[in-house]
């Protein structure tokens, strides 16, 4: 039986890609964004789950990380509507 899942559509001249601000002066596309924060919460959350101390906290900072792009990238979507 043939898939029935829609493709993303294509950007076009129309409408540009959405960019999100990943850090001063970089900014990436909705692929990229989370491209780059797969691995600060993927790692972590597995850490966390088998560790606990030192390692805990370690993992713990690495999402903070991950929170915060997640927090300025919404507060920049409010902005916009």
């Amino acid at each position: 039986m043939p898939s029935t899942a829609k493709k993303p559509a294509a950007p076009t001249a129309d409408k540009p890609r959405k960019l999100y601000k990943w850090s001063y002066n970089v900014e990436v596309d909705g692929d990229e964004f989370i491209k780059r924060l797969t691995p600060m919460i993927i790692e972590p959350v597995r850490q966390m789950m088998e560790c606990d101390g030192d390692m805990f906290m370690s993992e713990y900072q690495k999402l903070v990380g991950a929170f915060w792009q997640l927090h300025n990238n919404k507060d920049k979507e409010g902005d916009e509507e």
